[in-house]
C-alpha cells in the first residue's frame, strides 16, 4: 500500500508540475500575443481554467482534446499556407533565409530545443490512466505507436518549415 501511495503521490505531483509549466507558458504567450493584461493576470485566468479540469474523469476531457487536436492541425495548415504563399524571405518556404547544416556555437541553445521536444512528448504521466479507460486496452500499444508517430511527423514538418522560413534567426 505504501508503494502505491508513493507512486500515486509522484504521479499527482508530476501532473501538478506539468500544469504549472503550461500555465506559465500560457500566461507569457497570451501576454506576448494579445497584450492588454499582464502576464500574471493571464496566468491566474489560466489557473482557474486548468485546475478544475484535473478533477474531471478522462472521458469528459475528450472534447477539449479534440478541440486541441483540431487547433493544432489548423495552426500547421496556416503555417504551411503562409510559408508557401510568401515569395520573399523571411517567412517563405520556397525562398528560405540563410540556414546552416550545423549549429553556430555562439548561438547554440541545446537545452532550449530539448525542452521544446520534451514538452511535446511530456504527457507520459497520464498514459496508465488512458490505458485503463480505453474500451479496448489490448490496442494500447498500437495507439501509442500511431500517436507518437504522428506527433513526430508534425514536429518534423513544423520544425523544418519554421527553420526554412526564419533560418538562423530562430534561437
Amino acid at each position: 500500500v505504501g508503494v502505491i501511495l508513493t507512486l500515486q503521490t509522484r504521479f499527482c505531483l508530476e501532473l501538478f508540475a506539468l500544469s504549472i509549466a503550461w500555465i506559465v507558458l500560457l500566461g507569457d504567450s497570451l501576454h506576448a500575443v494579445l497584450g492588454g493584461l499582464s502576464s500574471d493576470t493571464y496566468k491566474i485566468i489560466g489557473f482557474f481554467i486548468v485546475v478544475p479540469t484535473t478533477l474531471l474523469p478522462l472521458h469528459l476531457l475528450s472534447i477539449p482534446s479534440l478541440i486541441s487536436l483540431f487547433s493544432s492541425f489548423l495552426l500547421i495548415v496556416i503555417l504551411l499556407i503562409d510559408g508557401f504563399s510568401k515569395s520573399a524571405a523571411p517567412g517563405s518556404i520556397l525562398h528560405p533565409v540563410k540556414t546552416s547544416l550545423g549549429p553556430e556555437m555562439e548561438n547554440y541553445n541545446f537545452l532550449g530545443g530539448l525542452g521544446l521536444l520534451i514538452a511535446g512528448f511530456g504527457g507520459h504521466a497520464i498514459i496508465p490512466s488512458l490505458a485503463l479507460d480505453m474500451k479496448s486496452p489490448h490496442k494500447f500499444n498500437k495507439v501509442c505507436d500511431w500517436s507518437f508517430g504522428i506527433a513526430s511527423v508534425i514536429f518534423m514538418v513544423t520544425g523544418t518549415a519554421g527553420y526554412l522560413m526564419f533560418g538562423d534567426q530562430v534561437t
